[in-house]
């Protein structure tokens, strides 16, 4: 899969067992706007606080936002985030408030400069950059139960905190209300049974 976007991998492999699949491939960047035959739920995990700034403001009904840790000491922590909330996207993400991502070796550096290697998932343990993907996983999932949960009439989580090394200590807060998410069709119609 070297050199193949990830989009593409996970298209070819749905493809291969009979699913449909319409890829829509353009960067998120400032001026982004939600074209009408997009899909209007977004599951996003961007690397960036400009980004995340963004995110309520592009035209999504739903985004479900999922930040991992970054380094060593919080590589294993995952930030699960549901737009629209209570708070704007600006004031969860100030931009002030973001450094830069953490130095990664040089030796890294031009393999993500190359394409060899993508920074996405990569941390640093012990000096040594590695991938943690079984964070993203469990960080998919979550946001994945995100939707189904508005699908069968549940309470959205505005923000769930979560240490995978620390799960009884996990923070989760749910929405006051459904925010006006319960008329989010997120594809699924009802089947009739006869």
């Amino acid at each position: 899969m070297v050199g193949q976007k990830k989009t593409r991998v996970i298209a070819d492999w749905a493809e291969n067992r009979g699913y449909s699949v319409s890829l829509m491939e353009r960067y998120f960047a400032d001026d982004f706007t939600r074209q009408p035959m997009e899909p209007a739920i977004a599951l996003c995990g961007l690397d960036n606080a400009l980004g995340r700034r963004a995110l309520d403001k592009v035209g999504f009904d739903l985004v479900v936002e999922a930040g991992l840790g970054r380094g060593h000491q919080d590589f294993q922590k995952i930030r699960l985030h549901v737009l629209p909330g209570l708070r704007k996207a600006e004031s969860i993400w100030p931009a002030a408030d973001h450094p830069n991502a953490p130095a990664i070796p040089n030796a890294y550096q031009k393999l993500v400069k190359t394409g060899s290697l993508d920074q996405c998932g990569a941390t640093l343990l012990a000096g040594k950059a590695v991938g943690a993907p079984f964070v993203g996983m469990v960080a998919s999932c979550l946001a994945v139960s995100e939707i189904l949960r508005i699908l069968h009439g549940g309470r959205p989580c505005q923000l769930a905190d979560l240490d995978l090394l620390s799960l009884d200590h996990r923070h989760v807060v749910q929405m006051a209300g459904n925010n006006g998410l319960a008329q989010i069709n997120p594809g699924f119609t009802e089947a009739l049974v006869s």
